[in-house]
């Protein structure tokens, strides 16, 4: 697994609590989607992506473009990591 794997955890895991209604996820909700797949949490890691993410709206990022190919890597690392759970 490579570095960007592991990073691409927090920011699937905010995403993912954004797409549950959250607009504003914190950092013990990040946690309990990262946890609920068995993944333990680097706190530095996850410190990052709050504070990249913090107070702008997934939506605008999205359609501007600047967070495309993180969506791009999102859904095909929830595809790998989430498929074998089901």
């Amino acid at each position: 697994m490579s570095l960007n794997d592991l990073k691409m955890r927090y920011v699937a895991a905010y995403l993912l609590a954004t797409l549950g209604g959250n607009k504003s996820p914190s950092k013990d909700d990040i946690s309990k989607v990262l946890s609920s797949v068995g993944i333990e949490v680097d706190g530095a890691k996850l410190d990052k992506v709050i504070a990249e993410l913090k107070g702008k709206s997934i939506d605008e990022l999205i359609t501007k473009g600047k967070y495309w190919s993180l969506v791009k890597c999102y859904c095909k690392y929830l595809y790998h990591i989430l498929l074998p759970r089901l």
